[in-house]
């Protein structure tokens, strides 16, 4: 055997060692307690963190639309994968939001709810803009 065969032989034996290794480590046991962790973000949280990060929402305004978003939460989660049903209970729980608002809050509210409306268009398939 030359010595290229033996450093080829000699590599093939070391890279099976580390990629077992790593394997093994990527497969490593879950930690305990990994079930307990909370599962997926509840899409009224979602809103309301949006609504906060773009309206600087006050204490009150937060228990005021916490309520409605914990109502239309309820009514969404079961349709998430119907966006027509969901475009539904958007154009119904949208309004009671904004009437929770301040004056100098509705011109960005009324933008937020435009941009939702383009994406339900652009997700049924319309160009018009219509509920």
């Amino acid at each position: 055997m030359n010595p290229l065969q033996v450093f080829r032989i000699a590599l093939c034996f070391a890279l099976t060692f580390v990629l077992g290794g790593l394997t093994g480590w990527l497969l490593k046991p879950s930690p305990a307690g990994w079930q307990d962790r909370p599962g997926p973000i509840p899409p009224s949280q979602i809103v309301m963190e949006n609504l906060d990060a773009r309206l600087r929402l006050s204490p009150e305004e937060k228990a005021a639309v916490k309520p409605i978003l914990a109502e239309w939460g309820r009514k969404v989660e079961p349709v998430l994968r119907q966006p027509r049903r969901r475009r539904q209970l958007f154009e119904l729980y949208a309004p009671r939001v904004r009437a929770v608002l301040r004056s100098d809050q509705l011109a960005e509210y009324d933008r937020m709810m435009a941009e939702t409306r383009a994406r339900f268009d652009r997700r049924l398939g319309r160009n018009d803009g219509s509920p």
